[in-house]
């Protein structure tokens, strides 16, 4: 029982109704009651960090309240590899527990087990999670997975069929479009960064060459396993050391993406069109800065004020003062490396004016008069709540610290960044923002329908 709830509870329990003439019922004695004492709040844990071998790291987080084991295998190698690109790496790793006769999403199901195979740009990861009573069960799944080489080619047949009507329909995304259009404003052709906007290849169809390239993935070295939950670290240590291959020494040369510096010779606006389309959509934008840049405190703190939540400077002069629009909000910044920061929305053709000008009006305003004391009270609050749910169970602390580590990035960056945003003046804060939100250096980007 929550403790927040425990008076309300005892209030309810004493109180039953309005006395009546006709009350009969012996009066309580009347005692002091002991007053209701929160119980301290639980320690933050410490991730424990070790290598298993040559290449393989290890994380756990280990915490006994709840008989739940997760259990994360991820390598260093994602969506942003060439060498991905080129070998099929992504089917080969999301489609390997896909077996020709389903045995082991069989499996995965008697033991009532959440296992997902995902790829990210610069990560691949397999994801467990699992009873305790069942982990040794799950080990041996998650190892059979990795060796698995019967891909269902029903499946692979279906994943590629899935592609082509994936791109078919977001074509025809009005939201898509902006933010095709403004990443092939702000990056070079050949970028990594825009792979995610691009027509997806063809899926491999041949088992044995997607089972080639998901292992010479997983021997790559810089991989991880993570442990979260009710495990020892003897218990993990176990487990890790048996359940991957040994490392490889011969690395393929483009493993690692290719970024390009960001675009100097963007438009000061650009209009993309669409058929049938009845509204507007808009993108004030420019390049973001990153994670390691010193001023990303000062950003979260700027971001979150300007457009981070509901009563944000954008929603309050696009939503709630002249209904200009259902959403107005930022995007993007704050990431590995540059990626497109935008000031977005969207509203009726007829009022393309309007909202234009308040979309430039919010910005022009918040460039020269900053954030106020209040705003910046708020705005740690929220940043230090959120700080609080990234702790509040073992899985999101290990997701988290797995993050900071494929960012390059130590143990506790992300909760550091926090308190440096928290330790920061309103003074502080608005000469970031007089130097990061100068109109100038921001496009206007629109999808508009065709004349």
């Amino acid at each position: 029982m929550s403790p927040m709830f425990v008076p309300s509870m005892l209030l309810l329990l004493a109180w039953s109704g309005p006395a009546s003439a006709q009350d009969t019922r012996i009066p309580a004695v009347e005692e002091t009651a002991a007053p209701v004492v929160a119980p301290a709040p639980r320690p933050k844990a410490t991730p424990a960090i070790w290598t298993v071998s040559e290449g393989t790291e290890a994380v756990l987080v280990e915490d006994h309240r709840v008989p739940e084991v997760v259990l994360i295998v991820e390598i260093p190698v994602g969506t942003y590899s060439p060498w991905m690109i080129a070998q099929h790496g992504v089917e080969a790793w999301e489609l390997q527990m896909y077996d020709a006769d389903g045995a082991l999403r069989a499996r995965a199901d008697a033991l009532a087990a959440d296992l997902s195979v995902y790829c990210e740009p610069r990560t691949c990861t397999l994801e467990l999670v699992a009873l305790k009573r069942d982990l040794a069960a799950s080990v041996a799944l998650v190892q059979d997975v990795l060796k698995n080489t019967s891909y269902d080619k029903a499946e692979l047949k279906r994943t590629d069929q899935g592609r082509k009507i994936g791109w078919k329909g977001s074509q025809t995304d009005p939201d898509f479009r902006l933010s095709q259009t403004t990443a092939r404003l702000l990056f070079a052709e050949g970028d990594p960064r825009l792979l995610p906007y691009e027509e997806p290849t063809k899926v491999l169809r041949d088992p044995a060459a997607l089972a080639a390239a998901r292992d010479t993935a997983l021997r790559l070295p810089g991989r991880r396993v993570g442990f979260a939950g009710d495990l020892t670290r003897a218990e993990a240590e176990a487990i890790a050391a048996t359940l991957l291959p040994p490392v490889s020494v011969e690395i393929p040369a483009d493993i690692a993406p290719a970024y390009v510096d960001v675009r100097a010779d963007r438009p000061t606006s650009h209009v993309e069109t669409m058929d049938n389309l009845t509204q507007i959509y808009f993108a004030l934008m420019r390049d973001g800065i990153t994670l390691e840049d010193p001023s990303y405190p000062a950003f979260l703190v700027a971001n979150h004020v300007l457009g981070g939540h509901f009563f944000s400077r954008l929603y309050v002069s696009l939503r709630h003062e002249g209904g200009e629009t259902y959403g107005a909000y930022t995007r993007g910044g704050g990431a590995a490396t540059a990626s497109v920061y935008s000031l977005s929305t969207f509203t009726r053709v007829e009022n393309k004016a309007t909202t234009e000008a308040k979309l430039r009006g919010v910005l022009t305003t918040f460039h020269e008069g900053g954030i106020t004391e209040q705003e910046r009270i708020e705005a740690v609050g929220y940043l230090q709540g959120s700080e609080l749910f990234d702790q509040q169970s073992p899985y999101n602390l290990l997701s988290t610290t797995l993050n900071e580590l494929t960012l390059g990035l130590p143990p506790g960056a992300f909760a550091e960044a926090t308190q440096k945003a928290a330790a920061l003046s309103t003074e502080e804060i608005n000469t970031f923002i007089k130097a990061h939100y100068d109109p100038a250096a921001f496009s206007l980007v629109t999808v508009e329908p065709a004349p």
